[in-house]
């Protein structure tokens, strides 16, 4: 199988708010694949062999936030 190719970016912050009681962060991230290597099942021989996909794109936000209410409490 060929090698694949990734090309992609992320980018995001994190931050402290409210005396430090906040903190958040968040991120947004692109992949795009060419020649995506994949494990693909033969319920024949039952056994997975590695093969090329033609092209992916893997894109999203994620991100977090917690709160610490009190001592004893943290929210997330």
């Amino acid at each position: 199988f060929d090698g694949s190719k990734v090309e992609g970016f992320e980018i995001g912050a994190k931050g402290l708010f409210l005396d430090g009681r906040l903190t958040a962060d968040i991120a947004l991230y692109r992949m795009k694949y060419k020649s995506l290597q994949v494990a693909v099942f033969n319920p024949v021989t039952t056994t997975f062999t590695i093969q090329n996909a033609a092209a992916a794109v893997n894109k999203g936000i994620e991100g977090s936030l917690t709160f610490q209410a009190t001592d004893e409490l943290q929210l997330r």
